[in-house]
């Protein structure tokens, strides 16, 4: 189900790690029909109001967020 979503990969050693940009998890959030509760200094709380689960996002700006970590992302409010 996650992996339609982290569109960007990049070759590192031996083994591909799979990116995505921080726009497009967002994206993702918000059409899952997760909202966002706060802003904090480096991170933004989501929230899913279907299951009441949150997690923490990074602002990342411009940046990719790695795969590891938009799966947990990911995982956290759309899995409970």
């Amino acid at each position: 189900m996650i992996t339609f979503l982290l569109s960007l990969h990049c070759y590192k050693g031996k083994e591909f790690i799979y990116i995505m940009k921080h726009s497009e998890l967002i994206r993702a959030l918000k059409k899952a029909g997760c909202l966002l509760k706060r802003h904090g200094a480096s991170h933004d709380i989501w929230i899913n109001p279907k299951t009441g689960a949150r997690t923490s996002v990074p602002r990342h700006g411009s940046k990719e967020i790695k795969e590891n970590t938009a799966r947990s992302i990911l995982d956290d409010l759309l899995n409970e």
